[in-house]
């Protein structure tokens, strides 16, 4: 016959011990499924009042730069009169392939 442990009292007074430790534990914890409101979350609200709201516009003096970098842009008529230079005319300005083209093959246009 195996040796008791604990008498029927002192069982019963230990699982009351870890229950009571247990539930203490358990009710300092939130839900598993809880809300919180802006105001509870510190810090939150001022975090969020240094934002800006999605879907939101700027003018181009608003943004750094912007007016300058346009005004260096290329327009459609200037873009329209460029000459562009593919690898084959390259090939045939060189009178080799560019894959062996050496830097003595001078382009002037």
């Amino acid at each position: 016959m195996a040796k008791k442990i604990f008498t029927d009292e002192s069982l019963s007074t230990l699982v009351s011990e870890i229950k009571g430790y247990t539930d203490s534990a358990v009710s300092t914890k939130a839900n598993k499924t809880h809300d919180h409101a802006i105001s509870d979350v510190s810090g939150l609200q001022s975090a969020l009042d240094g934002k800006s709201a999605l879907g939101h516009t700027h003018n181009i003096s608003e943004v750094n730069e912007l007016s300058s970098t346009l005004n260096n842009l290329y327009t459609k008529n200037e873009i329209d009169n460029m000459v562009f230079v593919s690898v084959d005319d390259i090939d045939a300005i060189c009178n080799t392939s560019i894959a062996v083209a050496t830097l003595d093959c001078e382009v002037k246009f």
